[in-house]
């Protein structure tokens, strides 16, 4: 069972083998290594709402997450999203998640190259939240 949201998050994808197929262990909590090889996938956590009492059956907090799947061409990034997107959409962890992850917003974004590369990085951004 993972302690924390960010653990059950890791776990999952980490145990998806079309998923680790393609990035291996480059799975990372916010940032990536500049020398690693892409495809990679990154996450965080981007900020949680109060909703109510900590005394109610119902839940007490919204949980937004960013991931972010990073490689060298729109193509291959869409590929790894879209297997991102069907292993977390609906999910569900026994603990600690309340209710299943939700797709909020999926975002196509080009980065600028930062290395003197001829071409940037292509970076689908994924928004999911969680009720818990």
């Amino acid at each position: 069972m993972a302690e924390t949201l960010d653990d059950a998050i890791y776990i999952k994808l980490a145990s998806v083998d079309a998923i680790t197929d393609e990035v291996g262990s480059r799975i990372y909590r916010r940032w990536y290594r500049p020398s690693d090889t892409m495809p990679i996938i990154t996450f965080a956590r981007a900020g949680t709402t109060p909703l109510g009492s900590s005394g109610c059956d119902h839940p007490t907090e919204k949980i937004t997450f960013n991931l972010n799947i990073w490689g060298s061409s729109i193509r291959d990034v869409r590929t790894l999203a879209d297997l991102v997107k069907a292993s977390l959409r609906g999910w569900s962890s026994t603990s600690p998640l309340a209710s299943p992850m939700k797709l909020n917003r999926e975002q196509d974004l080009h980065e600028s190259p930062t290395d003197g590369a001829s071409f940037g990085l292509a970076r689908i951004s994924q928004e999911y939240s969680v009720f818990s």
